[in-house]
């Protein structure tokens, strides 16, 4: 179960990265922070909480 959480979990993190062209969530989030990307607000939030769940 916990190995079909953490695939989930990557190929979720690696859809909202490829969607805005990114190869980290680093520098996804900082840039969704500064408003580089427009309309990323939702997708930093689910990538953050994404990444929270990973760490459990």
């Amino acid at each position: 179960m916990a190995r079909f959480k953490l695939y989930f979990l990557r190929d979720a993190i690696a859809k909202i990265l490829k969607r805005w062209n990114e190869n980290s969530t680093q520098k996804f989030l900082e840039k969704a922070k500064k408003g580089t990307y427009s309309q990323a607000e939702n997708d930093a939030i689910e990538l953050h909480q994404l990444i929270a769940n990973e760490q459990d």
